[in-house]
């Protein structure tokens, strides 16, 4: 339906924002609002997890959202999670494109009747004002490149910001024989069903402003290019002149890759868009109904226990998953752990895994490396390439690191159906199928300590000793072997469990419970020759040859490799604080592994 001037005077007039939310920011867009609903939720509840209102691409945001006294922040993808991670220690919820919990003003036969009578259109987003801040830029300039481009089309649509309307702005494009729209007012709750209905019966969209638009567009299956233009900001204040140079500073932080994804006029959404959409609004990271839900009951709780827990310093999600499990509620400990990862683990490039993976998961220093020798000189043999202990195709070509800034690609020799992949992170469900490696808590956190201790940028978080670094750690180490306990025993996730000691024990007979699960027809000899090529001696010996093999060997990886190590190295109250912990949580990652015999003694004498 095409709009009057009065209708979008109407929509965009300004108005107090009503909310009953604990920071107001939450329900800009009507955002809250929308996602209670979709959860389920009463609307005057009151959700207790901040919601950005936008896209950010670096670590700053809105001051407003992310030093919220509140425990938790919902945010679009992997990408900001990471960014966040490394100035809160908030729980972290990636949740999508928020038009995903948007239903659309036009449904059925309303929006049959707009496609017939725009027929193939063009929507246009010109770069939009806010409340202080004014954008300027060459308006006929940008009437003109559309009048080319409209050539393509039956009809072109602008759709204005509310305060682009109120400035008169769209007398300008009527000039032209353009139509105008408008999604209504920042506070309207009706805004992205609106901003929903536009796009959904859009043909091509494009804009002259890197938006949380674009990523809408593309979320909604709409193609999307940006016209290059130069864009100012104005204010009438020295206050909001302060917050425009923010706002330029930002506009700098934008990715380039972004502005190289979308300068092309295409009708169709290419997979560099699709990937660098993934990326920055996470269109992956959708939820259901009750996977959302189940999100606000998690921020619920923690928000009872107080801002004396969540506003700490302390890992409160790992205490929080604890005391899910403690009380027999799995499935929120689940929901929980499976949205979180420690800091270290979250800092830098993001790689994401796919459906056809197949994790080679781990806490660190539990068996990851020796493992991927293992696999990666065996799927050598099975391609029938000779091996010794320094492989002629390095296990990161076959089994990459998914922490690494750039995943290399698999070697173009191997041919599997799957790709395996290392990682340290928590359970994901993405892929099908998933081999867990696990350590005695102790020993494992030890070995921790010294990789520490080994690379110059990690020294300062080890320099308080290695009984205080294992304390400082064991939350992580029990959150992370639980959530795969958890997937396994609630979800029913198809997860190989493998300890440390069960391939010390006998690495032949733990290699093959590996290769039935991966379906590689190895043989007993060619599983033995990939266990004496890899002993620890030999990796052992050939790190002192560091001109002969690769990074691996940097600062001596291979450290002791023993069983019990841990015992040796920490004071009688660390050990029994620990095993009092991580007892329960190791014997029962024991249970679910392949029977390996007798499970280690775990006592102090």
């Amino acid at each position: 339906m095409q709009l009057t001037q009065n209708t979008l005077q109407t929509l965009a007039q300004d108005r107090p924002l009503v909310t009953n939310e604990l920071i107001e920011p939450n329900d800009y867009y009507g955002h809250a609002t929308l996602i209670k609903k979709y959860a389920g939720y009463a609307n005057d509840y009151q959700t207790k997890t901040a919601i950005e209102h936008g896209v950010y691409y670096h670590q700053g945001g809105f001051d407003v959202e992310y030093r919220a006294p509140l425990p938790a922040i919902m945010c679009p993808s992997p990408q900001r999670y990471d960014a966040l991670r490394e100035v809160t220690n908030k729980a972290l919820f990636a949740i999508g494109p928020l038009i995903n919990y948007s239903p659309s003003h036009l449904t059925g036969e309303a929006r049959s009747d707009e496609e017939r009578r725009l027929q193939k259109n063009l929507l246009v987003f010109p770069a939009h004002s806010t409340h202080w801040i004014h954008t300027k830029f060459d308006i006929q300039t940008l009437c003109r490149t559309l009048e080319n481009l409209g050539k393509e089309f039956d009809t072109i649509r602008i759709c204005l910001g509310w305060k682009d309307v109120l400035r008169g702005a769209a007398t300008e494009y009527l000039q032209h024989g353009f139509e105008c729209v408008t999604a209504g007012h920042m506070f309207d709750p009706e805004f992205l069903p609106r901003l929903r209905g536009l796009i959904e019966t859009a043909t091509v969209t494009c804009s002259n402003q890197i938006g949380t638009h674009i990523g809408y567009c593309i979320a909604l299956g709409k193609p999307h290019f940006l016209i290059d233009m130069k864009i100012d900001l104005t204010a009438d204040t020295a206050e909001f002149r302060e917050e425009i140079e923010r706002g330029l500073a930002e506009l700098h932080k934008v990715p380039p890759e972004l502005y190289t994804a979308f300068s092309e006029v295409r009708d169709d959404i290419s997979t560099s868009q699709q990937e660098v959409i993934a990326r920055y609004w996470g269109l992956p990271e959708r939820r259901t109904p009750t996977e959302l839900r189940t999100l606000l009951q998690v921020a619920e709780d923690m928000y009872q226990r107080g801002p004396e827990f969540f506003m700490s310093d302390n890992d409160f999600q790992a205490e929080q998953a604890l005391e899910y499990l403690s009380t027999n509620r799995a499935a929120l400990a689940l929901s929980l752990l499976t949205q979180y990862r420690p800091h270290a683990a979250g800092q830098g490039h993001r790689n994401v895994l796919r459906v056809c993976d197949i994790p080679v998961a781990s806490y660190p220093r539990s068996g990851n490396t020796w493992m991927r020798f293992l696999l990666a000189d065996l799927i050598q043999q099975l391609h029938g390439i000779e091996t010794s202990t320094i492989l002629p195709i390095d296990q990161e070509r076959i089994v990459p690191n998914l922490h690494d800034e750039k995943i290399p690609g698999v070697d173009a020799r191997i041919r599997l159906p799957y790709r395996l992949v290392k990682t340290h992170e928590l359970f994901n469900p993405t892929p099908a199928k998933t081999i867990y490696l696990f350590r005695q808590a102790e020993d494992s956190l030890c070995s921790h300590y010294y990789f520490h201790l080994r690379y110059d940028g990690l020294k300062e978080a080890a320099a308080a000793g290695i009984d205080a670094f294992c304390l400082q750690h064991l939350a992580d180490w029990c959150a992370h072997l639980n959530s795969y306990i958890a997937a396994k025993n609630t979800e029913g996730a198809e997860v190989l469990f493998l300890s440390y000691e069960a391939m010390s024990a006998d690495a032949a007979l733990a290699l093959q419970s590996v290769c039935a699960f991966l379906n590689l027809p190895a043989t007993d000899r060619q599983i033995a020759r990939a266990v004496e090529n890899h002993s620890f001696q030999k990796h052992r010996r050939a790190e002192e040859d560091k001109g002969n093999v690769g990074k691996i060997y940097a600062n001596h990886f291979f450290r002791t490799g023993c069983v019990g190590s841990g015992e040796q190295e920490l004071s009688r109250e660390t050990l029994q604080q620990i095993r009092s912990e991580a007892d329960r949580v190791y014997r029962e990652a024991v249970q679910l592994q392949p029977d390996f015999g007798q499970v280690p003694a775990l006592s102090v004498s």
